[in-house]
């Protein structure tokens, strides 16, 4: 998984960039981690749980994104798509942009290296 992350330092807010496959966990950590120390503390919480447990799956339910983490992925997927709703009409109209950044999977490994890296990037 590749990103890259940046500070747009006009309006405070951190970006993270990833690859088409993997946009929607930029996404997600824009808008329900951004830089919430009690959001990523919690996240980072459940990745230890799921480390030294045996739990079948821990969700984290976001404003508009779902994490779920297992002892062997992370999958992020927009709410919307879990709930079963219609997508809006302009969603509808961008389809494809919608099927690239409603869901994304990586494994758990990965996942704790990037929620490592988002921390260390805000504490920079």
């Amino acid at each position: 998984m590749e990103y890259q992350f940046s500070h747009d330092t006009t309006s405070g807010n951190f970006r993270a960039k990833f690859n088409t496959e993997h946009q929607v966990f930029g996404q997600w950590l824009e808008t329900e981690i951004g830089s919430n120390q009690a959001n990523l503390s919690k996240v980072l919480k459940m990745l230890d749980g799921v480390a030294h447990t045996h739990q079948q799956d821990i969700k984290y339910v976001g404003h508009q994104y779902t994490l779920v983490l297992s002892n062997e992925d992370a999958i992020i997927a927009l709410n919307a798509s879990l709930e079963g709703e219609e997508m809006s009409e302009n969603l509808a109209e961008q389809a494809l942009e919608f099927d690239e950044t409603e869901s994304a999977m990586c494994g758990i490994d990965d996942f704790h290296q990037l929620m490592l890296a988002w921390a260390n990037f805000l504490t920079k």
